[in-house]
């Protein structure tokens, strides 16, 4: 009896032996998809997480040097001034001129600051022609305001107008294309007089809408000859 008993329990053990082998053997293959999901949603998050760190690193060194109302400030004047020069133009006419504002801002040959670049005298039209003046005053932003509660054209191109300054001063829109340049000008709104004046220093680079940018020619050095 003793030997029936100990064979029984034998076979039960090579049983359940052989159904865990089974059972693994059926398994392992959702295992393996399981596994390989899950470690396709880690790389997911690990290169989401770059990403992130990536942009947050731009972001830091470029706009988070400003304190939040410096950056109000030059938020403003900068949409503004994009406003004026490229209400009418496409989104990417309106980068372009957040653009061009910025390289003076961080050149040397003009103001340190959005706003002491976008009121240097005589360098954007709207900021001196008269029929400008409401929205250059202390009630600029109200002007602009029922002018966009009147115009859905208007609203949308200041909507567009701060849209293309964040991007730009945060610099989630790189400028590169804008590198070395300066100057745009309408040629439409120039005269021919004008225009020969710009041809002496400049050339033009490209075109964006209505705009052509216009690029410093490099003067060549000229070296004094020894006279024997």
């Amino acid at each position: 009896m003793r030997g029936i008993f100990l064979t029984w329990m034998a076979l039960v053990g090579v049983g359940i032996w052989q159904a865990e082998a089974l059972k693994s053997a059926i398994e392992a293959p959702f295992e393996q998809a399981a596994q390989s999901r899950h470690m396709a949603i880690e790389g997911r998050k690990l290169a989401a997480a770059q990403m992130i760190s990536r942009a947050l690193h731009s972001f830091k060194k470029t706009s988070m040097r400003r304190t939040p109302a410096t950056w109000f400030a030059d938020h403003w004047e900068m949409s503004r001034n994009v406003l004026m020069e490229a209400g009418i133009e496409q989104f990417r006419g309106k980068l372009a001129v957040a653009c061009i504002t910025l390289n003076r801002v961080r050149s040397k040959r003009y103001p340190a600051t959005v706003k002491g670049v976008v009121w240097q005298s005589a360098q954007f039209s709207w900021t001196h022609l008269s029929k400008y003046a409401p929205y250059r005053g202390p009630k600029a932003r109200e002007a602009i305001r029922k002018v966009g509660t009147r115009f859905s054209s208007w609203r949308k191109a200041w909507a567009d107008s701060k849209r293309a300054a964040a991007q730009v001063l945060s610099g989630a829109y790189k400028c590169d294309r804008f590198a070395g340049i300066f100057h745009y000008m309408n040629p439409d709104h120039v005269s021919e007089r004008h225009k020969q004046q710009w041809r002496r220093g400049y050339r033009p680079a490209f075109r964006v809408g209505r705009h052509v940018f216009w690029k410093r020619i490099k003067t060549p050095t000229r070296h004094a000859h020894n006279s024997r």
